[in-house]
């Protein structure tokens, strides 16, 4: 993480707020705070998603990178800063997230589904939450999300915009 290539003491400064705040957030908030619908599937449960099946397997983050959206030279990158996400995606579309960083444990669970280049995730598990979306694609054997999320970067508390760029790599 660091703000443009002046980082030392700011560096120092932002990682210590950031340990304080930076799982005050929970994981869908970190990942997937597109808006999605937030209402119900009316259809209830289906067959296997065919959009869904190059998701379904056990993927590990290589880049999960947020950039500040109202200064784009402040930027974390979870991974470079010793952080690590893997998430699962079962055939019925089923999730699970943990999200390891600055010494904090955080899990997730719940359900996706892809629309087009959309992937949503709605959470079941610590609590129910509003479903999330962010842009999916492949690229080689990546998988990457492209959205907007939020994080506290200044330890104040209040969540500031960011974009969002995860690449993750299957295991």
């Amino acid at each position: 993480m660091a703000r443009g290539w002046n980082g030392g003491a700011a560096v120092g400064r932002s990682v210590r707020r950031l340990r304080a705040t930076a799982l005050g957030v929970g994981v869908s908030a970190m990942v997937a705070c597109g808006g999605g619908d937030g209402g119900p599937d009316p259809t209830g449960p289906s067959a296997p998603d065919p959009a869904f099946a190059p998701l379904v397997g056990q993927w590990r983050a290589a880049t999960l990178v947020h950039r500040l959206l109202s200064d784009t030279t402040v930027v974390v990158d979870v991974v470079q800063s010793g952080g690590r996400f893997d998430v699962t995606f079962e055939a019925d579309g089923d999730y699970s997230v943990e999200l390891v960083y600055l010494g904090v444990v955080a899990r997730e669970s719940g359900e996706a589904r892809v629309a087009g280049d959309q992937l949503f995730l709605r959470p079941v598990s610590p609590a129910p939450g509003p479903e999330g979306n962010v842009t999916l694609r492949f690229a080689g054997a990546r998988m990457i999300w492209d959205g907007t999320s939020r994080l506290d970067f200044n330890g104040d508390g209040i969540s500031e915009s960011t974009q969002l760029h995860v690449e993750l790599e299957k295991r």
